[in-house]
């Protein structure tokens, strides 16, 4: 590997002579947050010797960009911080001082035509907002981020903006404001740096991928879309298809907020050996021979982000109006809802295999709603270990992905589907430890525990009136109703006294956002008459039963708590799913 290093301020480094930069396409996402930003800050101003900022690693001129193969996310927030320093001095005064920062360390202009040529040009998917943003003087247009990286160098900026206000702000007089921005921008050039060039595309690939064995915060996602864009090329008309098909998956991966890294592994191991994050990279680098074998776990990778991010969404392509293909949609979203994603590792390989095995899809709808029933009674009440069951879904997984083009692959199917019953009765608790659980669960603020007590309230109704409510009972116009209200003062209460059980679920109903708001904190029966005009059949009949007596105590709440538990436990969520 040839190489030469030098030590370097950055101002050398960075503008005024004529070196322009660009990103290359297989680099991750511009990721620096508040945190990171912040440490930064402080040590840019508060270090007694100048600041370090370790290597960069760049590849010699080529198309006349120089490519950052290791530093890009520093340059990019040392860009940001010269707009905001840029954009601070236009506003306190200083025009002349304020274009120049954007000519020498932000854009070169060209000899006569006037155009703005950025020195750094990131990634596609934030050059366009950059340019408008970071790039553009005067008037940035820092408005409608869409993605995330978007949205960081918004942050960013304002946060190099505010402080730089807040210190203009102290200065007593325009000399000193100008020293305090004359010096920070000493301060930024002056920054130490070791410049690694590289004149080789291969060595530049390797340098990155040595990147974390040195401890540097790559991912397996960085360091496979590496390797993936090494071995494809660009076409000859200029089209890069590597990035177009890495963007798609992205894209699907956003959709449903997972991470690459874990869907990578996810993918992975469904159809090939367990194993944990760190060991993932080099298992799948010792499987890839050739530059064929690259493009084919790209395109399985896009394959399967779709496929991701229909199970998460509960998107099935249902044309023909199948009622098990619609059953499997809702029993999807109800585990999405969960929030437990190890079953993926299944379900990827099923729905992936499911032609080559002649699959039905009522085996799918069934096996997908034992899973569903699994996972509300092993994760969300039980809090058992999910360690326990993701190597199984992946052993499980595998061995369906092994049955495509095999003999006796219906029997053997068969087989394979029967054990998951059996694992599944092997590890679930019983049904005491299930109904203890159950009458534990309490209702919270966070978006987690509003959205277990939703959907059990759901499940609840649709136990009673299967049919004609689905569309009531999963609309976004539902609420949780505390019978006994949170803020009990006009029940002759305090907060004190109700707090072992007003979030028990005993106490919850399912009632219209409309009526909830109408029912506040009033009496008993008042409530009660406020509540019998639900058209949630479940809440009708509960508070139709409490008017009998008109008695809502913890003695009632206990009781309602338990009874609900039992039908959780032998008529909702049972045990052996049929």
């Amino acid at each position: 590997m040839s190489f030469e290093a030098r030590h370097i301020d950055f101002g050398q480094l960075w503008g005024r002579n004529n070196d322009k930069y660009i990103i290359p396409r297989y680099q991750r996402e511009y990721s620096w947050n508040r945190e990171d930003v912040e440490v930064f800050w402080n040590d840019l101003n508060e270090l007694k010797q100048d600041l370090f900022l370790g290597s960069v690693v760049l590849k010699e001129k080529e198309n006349s960009r120089i490519e950052i193969i290791d530093g890009q996310q520093r340059m990019i927030t040392i860009s940001i911080l010269y707009s905001a320093l840029r954009d601070c001095a236009q506003k306190n005064g200083f025009p002349r001082q304020a274009d120049k920062i954007h000519q020498d360390r932000l854009v070169e202009i060209g000899d006569f035509d006037d155009e703005e040529i950025g020195i750094i040009q990131v990634a596609p998917s934030l050059r366009e907002y950059f340019s408008r943003t970071i790039q553009r003087f005067p008037k940035p247009n820092f408005s409608n981020p869409k993605t995330k990286e978007e949205h960081r160098v918004r942050k960013n900026y304002l946060f190099f903006s505010d402080q730089m206000a807040k210190a203009v702000q102290i200065c007593e007089s325009e000399n000193q404001r100008k020293n305090y921005l004359s010096q920070l921008l000493t301060s930024i050039k002056q920054i130490k740096l070791i410049e690694i060039r590289v004149s080789d595309s291969y060595d530049a690939y390797r340098i990155f991928e040595s990147m974390n064995a040195r401890g540097v915060d790559l991912s397996v996602a960085d360091l496979l879309k590496n390797m993936i864009f090494s071995a494809l090329d660009l076409k000859d008309s200029g089209e890069d298809i590597a990035q177009r098909k890495w963007t798609i998956m992205k894209e699907n991966l956003h959709e449903i907020n997972v991470d690459t890294a874990k869907f990578i592994r996810y993918h992975w191991i469904s159809s090939n050996n367990f194993l944990t994050m760190n060991k993932l990279y080099n298992a799948i680098k010792d499987q890839m021979s050739s530059k064929q074998s690259w493009s084919e776990l790209l395109d399985d990778l896009v394959d399967d982000s779709n496929l991701l991010k229909n199970l998460y969404l509960g998107g099935i392509e249902n044309p023909s109006s199948r009622s098990d293909i619609d059953q499997i949609n809702t029993s999807l979203r109800n585990i999405a809802t969960m929030g437990f994603s190890q079953c993926y590792v299944l379900l990827l390989s099923v729905l992936r295999n499911k032609s080559a095995l002649s699959m039905e899809w009522k085996d799918i709808r069934v096996l997908i709603e034992k899973i569903e029933t699994f996972n509300f009674r092993y994760h969300t009440v039980s809090s058992m270990p999910a360690n326990r069951v993701e190597k199984f879904y992946s052993e499980t997984a595998k061995a369906i992905q092994e049955l495509v083009g095999g003999e006796y692959a219906e029997n053997r199917l068969g087989s394979t589907l029967q054990g998951i019953d059996i694992h599944f009765k092997h590890i679930l608790p019983n049904s005491l430890e299930f109904i203890e659980k159950f009458c534990q669960i309490r209702y919270n603020t966070s978006k987690k525990a509003r959205n277990r007590i939703l959907y059990i309230l759901k499940k609840m109704e649709l136990h009673k009136v299967p049919h004609h409510t689905e569309e009531l009972a999963f609309s976004e116009n539902l609420s949780i109703e505390h019978l006994l209200p949170q803020e009990p003062s006009k029940w002759g209460l305090s907060d004190e006294e109700v707090k072992p059980y007003v979030h028990s679920i005993g106490n919850l109903m399912l009632l219209g956002k409309k009526l909830n708001s109408e029912a506040k904190n009033y009496s008993l029966e008042r409530k009660i008459k406020i509540l019998k005009t639900s058209n949630i059949i479940s809440t009708r009949e509960a508070v139709l039963e409490i008017s009998t007596d008109m008695k809502w105590t913890q003695e009632q709440i206990t009781a309602r708590t338990q009874a609900l538990a039992r039908i959780a436990d032998l008529e909702i969520w049972p045990m052996v799913v049929s």
